[in-house]
């Protein structure tokens, strides 16, 4: 060992080996470049992807199937260049801290075995999280006598803590005297991998449960206790809430009122005594492992951010994993159209390392709701997309499947029901290609409405009936009606005396309107107006049987025979629309007076508002916000 010089490339992937890292995930580049190269050396398998957000998606994904969270290694500019403005300069270090359990820079080669095992110690230990280490660009080629470098072993697993006994007696004393408990199953019980003494606390005592989006497979959705089919009913009518390892955010509206009852009871169980308490007072608290905690109870008898495109990255690192530890599963990723276009170019890497990947794309033609191909055509006729095409529409019938196709995978378009299933049992089966499934949908497909289903009864006495639930909240509004086809121009008018245009002929007759959508629940509206949108009712209160000719007189600005108004523009968010006025339910957002209506964003944000969550809510006789007679004003 003496003499002998190693690199700090060569340092940092000796240093993750010994640490356990198996995989990593990035986008090389200098600086960085080198340190790739090296960690392939020491037997790191790295995965080149295409997106950084992937890259990490990937990363924290791996972590969340391993227990060892992510581990972020940037590049920065050269020590000897700070100030002078140097390539990417940047304060990473500080930028970092804001988001990471630790965030350092090695003062030198010889210390970064130490802070690698620090960071990979702190990410374990507590609550898990990631940690980022930042390394100057000089430090990757720079070397070092490896008889000066601080060597460290592997850090030790993270110890398991234990609840007080006294607070697991409170809390199986609140349990055994609730009526209607409910255990909600949250991200640090799937990462503590308790789902085994879970399914025993489950059956053992009859609890229901819900899991939250990062506890799926926990529990099996058909386990006759799992409540996710009713899930707003379900907190609504729970006198008991067991919170494993879950937080009261927004995904659980917060713990607080309308969405549970005013009187209930939390029962809050997580690694982390900060967030004990959060939102919410609990009846018993117990501090401590998931797992071991959940070990503790069965003697009773008794995760949040909502980043879009994780899909890919998740999907990556879930078949690298299988590949090693379970081969011959193939791992499938159902994503909506627009997830997929976030890291859509992914499907290079997963055809590049032959990833045993089906991707499902469930296509809408939009973000929420799109257009089909017919309505998209007469969409483009009234001018430039940009002005008058909706903001949450994407490209009909677009081929994403082609996508695998060019990379050497499969790919399947298919629009019924029989081609999906011919295409997914040959995906199935053939488990050595990736293949890419573009399932067409309708286009005006919404959420699964909420149905009357109430709360489970729970387990009474032998031979009697659980006390069965109060109907649920009302469903979402369906989409409204699209335009019938356009009416035939009107003939031209006489040409007057000489010099002096006669009057224009009048309009052809009138198109006929297409179908309605369902009744749904009215619209927000915000100042005073002269006209108004009654609860249920989505009609306008004048006819809707004007349409646009081709290539009429509506649009020049002149009020003419027929028109209402006439502004001389395309602009859907005026009081001026298609020249007639700006109605409640025509599908377009009226700025300055309308808080929502029809399929624009605002809308959406209106029927999905989280009343207390934002701003200040008034009541009033003319629209619903999440069920509640309230409006969001800002």
């Amino acid at each position: 060992m003496e003499g002998e010089a190693v690199s700090g490339a060569q340092l940092i992937a000796q240093a993750l080996r010994a640490q356990n890292i198996e995989y990593m995930f990035g986008i090389v580049g200098i600086p960085v470049t080198e340190i790739a190269i090296a960690a392939q050396a020491v037997g790191i398998k790295y995965v080149g992807m295409r997106n950084e957000q992937a890259a990490c998606y990937a990363a924290s994904a791996v972590g969340y199937l391993t227990g060892r969270p992510l581990i972020v290694i940037g590049g920065s500019s050269d020590r000897n260049q700070e100030t002078m403005g140097a390539f990417q300069e940047f304060p990473q270090v500080e930028a970092g801290r804001l988001y990471n359990k630790l965030s350092v820079r090695p003062s030198s080669l010889e210390v970064i075995p130490a802070v690698i095992e620090k960071a990979v110690r702190t990410s374990m230990y507590g609550r898990p999280g990631s940690c980022y280490i930042d390394i100057p660009g000089d430090f990757v080629n720079l070397q070092v006598n490896k008889s000066s470098v601080k060597y460290v072993e592997c850090c030790p697993p993270p110890p398991i803590s234990m609840a007080e006994h006294s607070a697991v007696s409170k809390a199986a004393s609140v349990i055994a005297l609730s009526k209607q408990p409910l255990l909600i199953i949250g991200k640090g019980a799937a990462y503590s991998h308790a789902e085994n003494n879970i399914r025993k606390l489950v059956d053992l005592c009859g609890l229901p449960f819900l899991p939250t989006p990062m506890a799926k497979g926990i529990g099996p959705d058909n386990h006759p206790s799992c409540v996710a089919a009713a899930r707003s009913t379900a907190l609504q009518h729970a006198d008991v809430i067991i919170l494993l390892g879950a937080r009261l955010n927004w995904i659980l509206h917060f713990g607080l009122p309308p969405r549970y009852r005013q009187d209930v009871k939390v029962i809050q169980i997580d690694i982390c005594a900060e967030e004990l308490g959060n939102n919410v007072r609990p009846a018993a608290t117990l501090l401590g492992d998931i797992n071991a905690v959940t070990e503790q109870s069965l003697w009773l008898d008794a995760g949040t951010f909502g980043t879009m495109g994780v899909g890919l990255g998740f999907a990556i690192a879930a078949a690298m994993v299988a590949r090693d530890r379970t081969p011959g599963r193939r791992v499938v990723c159902i994503e909506g159209d627009s997830a997929f276009g976030f890291s859509g170019m992914e499907v290079e890497t997963i055809c590049r390392y032959n990833l045993p990947i089906v991707i499902i794309v469930v296509n809408n033609n939009g973000i929420y709701t799109g257009l089909d191909a017919n309505s998209w055509e007469e969409m483009l006729k009234f001018g430039d997309p940009a002005t008058c095409v909706p903001p949450v529409s994407l490209l009909p019938n677009a081929h994403y499947e082609k996508i695998m196709s060019a990379f050497g995978g499969k790919g399947y378009f298919v629009k019924t029901p029989e081609e999906l299933q011919n295409a997914l049992k040959a995906s199935l089966t053939d488990k050595q290609t990736p293949s890419l499934i573009n399932v067409m949908i309708n286009p005006q497909s919404e959420r699964k409405k909420q149905g009357p289903q109430g709360i489970p009864g729970i387990m009474g006495p032998k031979g009697e009936k659980g006390r069965p639930g109060p109907p649920g909240v009302p469903g979402m509004p369906g989409p409204i009606g699209w335009p019938g086809p356009v009416g035939p121009k009107g003939l031209k008018g006489d040409v007057g005396p000489a010099g002096v245009m006669g009057p224009p002929g009048r309009p052809g007759p009138v198109g006929q309107p297409g179908p309605p959508g369902p009744s749904g629940l009215g619209c927000c509206w915000s100042g005073s107006v002269t006209t108004v949108c009654l609860p249920g009712q989505l009609t306008p209160l004048y006819p809707m049987d004007y349409r646009l000719e081709d290539g009429g007189t509506c649009g020049d600005g002149i009020v003419q025979d027929g028109e209402e108004c006439d502004d001389g523009n395309a602009l859907v968010n005026d009081d001026c629309i298609r020249c007639r006025r700006a109605y409640c339910g025509d599908g377009y957002k009226h700025e300055g007076v309308e808080d929502c209506d029809g399929m624009d964003f605002g809308y959406l944000t209106c029927r999905t508002y989280l009343p207390g969550s934002y701003g200040k809510l008034r009541c009033t006789s003319y629209c619903y916000i999440d069920s509640t007679q309230c409006r969001y004003f800002t």
